[in-house]
């Protein structure tokens, strides 16, 4: 075990010496980017402060809520949770990136390490990524210290940090006794797996509701947490029901930590190899399987040219079967956008804020741009047909608005029939509108700026900032800028596109 420990630690080591070398010619940008986000979220959560800080008579409704029972920084407590709550849910799939399909599990897989210290290794690469998005998010939290606010803010980071360790750790079990019910049982009298089916249908689909069952015991347990973290907000001192309760969560979360060591030490690679099984199968352009799906016309193909249509089914069925769980991460987002709206008053959620979470989830968080371009790289595997540089830049362009839809058209409906409707706020249409134009707007930006090695990495984050200020500026000039940009997009070619080879067809 220690041996195998130290080997996984050492090539791990040797993994992020090699990266760093790699990327020493983009050391100046990345520090600037992240210096921008610093200050980005430290201005957010001063804007934020007073609003967070409200003393209780502000937080008193017509209900009759007690002025007394809502002790100052409850409004921080509560938006710390629905915060945590929403990365739990972009963590809770990262799970199982971490442990079956990133390039480095796939890497580490076929070296003759033992499960046990592979645990370790990906237990850590978990946390380490809880750890840096609660580091990240509690930035908001922080200038509550110099607005009076010193227990509100510390109370804040502390949900952060204590959902998100649960989170990963209840995430990794539930995906590891998922991939369990996969694995025939060595004393079973059957001899085949706990679950029947195949793997593409049946009892295959666990690793797609797994991640669903992981967040609903993630959010749960996050909501003890703020439950626990409330008494001593309210009381300014440190309770015995409080400590009885972070004990009970501590064990829980050992608990699932032991339960997922030792699922994994002893059936890790079997449920590896029926995961890559569900996951191997790709979609060519020119392929005649599949025909039933591949050969259904898609909404937003029309206007390509025949090459750029078969690209773009292929991308759409081969990101479909892939990131089906993604889906429902989408659907827990919208759900929480939901409660947000319906919740959370007007003075606290600034217009422009709300026109710009769609944007700012899909550049920061989900950016499809970087995962459209890998995907495409496959569709010039050699046993394909050529297809024209331009067929493929537009099948990307519409597969990454495809995506844009997903996440803004449904939000722009919930601001609009939420708060537009039912609450009636000023100017809530315009916001509706601005939230799908905005998203849209960084879509039709990333297609007319020039092609780079770190365009899909970077851009969409610095778009997004430039879009930010002018919608904090104005949002009625933000919303002409990216109707601007969306006409250009559908008119200008791409400057990454060039023309096909010679003697290369496009389709």
């Amino acid at each position: 075990m220690n041996a195998n420990l130290w080997r996984v630690l050492a090539l791990r080591g040797q993994q992020w010496r090699n990266r760093a070398a790699a990327r020493h010619s983009n050391r100046p940008l990345t520090l600037l980017m992240s210096a921008l986000g610093v200050l980005a979220l430290l201005g957010v959560g001063h804007l934020l402060a007073p609003d967070l800080l409200a003393p209780p008579e502000a937080l008193a409704t017509s209900q009759g809520v007690e002025a007394d029972r809502l002790p100052p920084g409850q409004n921080a407590l509560e938006a710390a949770f629905w915060l945590s709550a929403l990365l739990a849910s972009v963590l809770n799939f990262r799970v199982m990136e971490l442990l079956f399909r990133r390039s480095d599990a796939l890497a580490l897989q076929p070296l003759p390490i033992r499960p046990s210290a592979f645990f370790v290794d990906r237990t850590l690469s978990t946390l380490t990524e809880a750890t840096l998005s609660a580091a990240a998010a509690s930035l908001i939290f922080v200038p509550l210290m110099w607005n009076g606010g010193v227990g509100a803010a510390l109370a804040s980071i502390a949900m952060l940090f204590g959902a998100l360790w649960l989170g990963a750790g209840l995430s990794m079990c539930a995906m590891v006794l998922a991939g369990r019910q996969l694995i025939p049982d060595e004393h079973s009298q059957k001899g085949g797996p706990k679950l029947g089916g195949d793997i593409y249908g049946g009892s295959g689909q666990v690793f797609l509701y797994a991640p669903g069952a992981g967040l609903a015991a993630v959010v749960i347990a996050a909501l003890f947490w703020k439950l626990l973290l409330g008494e001593p907000l309210r009381l300014e001192r440190i309770s015995e029901p409080f400590l009885i309760g972070s004990a009970l969560l501590a064990g829980a979360w050992l608990f699932a930590m032991l339960t997922s060591w030792r699922t994994f030490a002893g059936h890790y690679h079997a449920m590896a190899a029926r995961f890559r099984e569900a996951d191997s199968a790709e979609f060519q352009a020119v392929m005649d399987y599949q025909r039933s799906s591949f050969e259904v016309p898609q909404r937003l193909e029309r206007g390509l040219s025949r090459g750029a249509a078969l690209a773009y089914r292929a991308l759409v069925l081969d990101g479909d079967r892939r990131l089906a769980a993604g889906r429902v991460g989408y659907a827990v987002v919208l759900v929480l956008a939901a409660v947000g709206l319906a919740v959370i008053e007007t003075a606290a959620r600034p217009g422009w804020a709300v026109a710009m979470a769609p944007t700012l989830m899909l550049a920061l968080i989900i950016n499809p741009w970087l995962r459209v371009s890998r995907q495409a790289g496959r569709l010039h595997s050699p046993t394909a047909l050529a297809l024209a540089p331009t067929d493929v830049d537009n099948a990307v362009f519409r597969l990454a608005v495809r995506e844009v839809f997903f996440l803004a058209l449904p939000f722009a409906l919930l601001v609009a029939l939420i708060n537009g409707l039912w609450r009636t706020e000023p100017g809530a249409w315009l916001v509706a509108l601005a939230s799908l134009a905005l998203a849209t707007g960084l879509a039709a930006a990333l297609r007319l700026l020039p092609q780079t090695r770190t365009r899909e990495r970077w851009l969409p984050a610095g778009v997004t900032l430039i879009l930010a200020a002018l919608a904090g500026l104005s949002l009625p000039v933000a919303l002409v800028v990216s109707a601007t940009l969306i006409a250009a997009a559908l008119v200008l070619p791409s400057p990454s596109s060039s023309p096909a080879a010679p003697g290369r067809s496009p389709a």
